[in-house]
């Protein structure tokens, strides 16, 4: 299996079972999203609290300098918010590298934040939006951009989009728990959604 070689030496150690089962085509996509939210739980700790410090502040920012209506942003300086982001970030600790990086996925996703609501955009929710956006950034950081990077079957794309279905709403509930809390310490993973068992199922398929 040489295309998977070659991309596995661009993966995390982690993620290396997730692709092989992507690219076997084996198991059911529900199933490997089960399991990669672990894995993906692992990815969003490693990056500390850090960026979620950036986040909340950002949302606060966002609350009190952007209404809720389209209409009444018409007169919002947009590049001043976007350099109170920068400024916000150069007064955010981190401790190495590796949260750093988590520093600059919390810019992007606080960033493209602010792009969608100065395009009409609404949120319920500042601080769980831009934790989400956050989330998905380190997704396709860890995951997705290491495989998309590398010569890959047109197939493995097409599972990649439809995986990434199976995870939003384990992504979502990982989102919900950070702003709880305002850290990753206590995400849980959210239990396995269960499936409805039709008349004609193969029962030993489904458990």
């Amino acid at each position: 299996m040489p295309d998977a070689d070659k991309i596995h030496s661009k993966l995390a150690y982690r993620h290396q079972k997730t692709y092989s089962e992507l690219y076997e085509g084996v198991m059911e996509l529900d199933e490997i999203a089960n399991n990669q939210l672990r894995t993906f739980k692992k990815d969003v700790q490693g990056y500390g609290d850090a960026p979620v410090i950036l986040i909340c502040q950002v949302a606060a920012l966002v609350i009190d300098s952007i209404p809720n209506e389209p209409l009444l942003r018409l007169s919002i300086d947009w590049k001043k918010l976007n350099t109170q982001i920068d400024e916000l970030a150069r007064n955010v600790s981190f401790q190495n590298e590796t949260y750093k990086r988590g520093i600059n996925l919390a810019i992007n996703a606080c960033k493209q934040h602010l792009l969608a609501l100065k395009q009409g955009e609404r949120s319920e929710n500042h601080k769980i939006t831009i934790i989400s956006r956050y989330l998905w950034k380190v997704y396709e950081a860890e995951f997705e951009s290491p495989i998309l990077s590398t010569d890959h079957p047109e197939f493995i794309q097409m599972r990649l989009e439809a995986l990434r279905q199976h995870m939003k709403p384990g992504v979502a509930k990982y989102a919900e728990q950070i702003a709880r809390t305002d850290s990753t310490c206590r995400m849980r993973k959210p239990p396995r959604r269960k499936k409805c068992i039709g008349l004609y199922d193969d029962l030993l398929r489904v458990q």
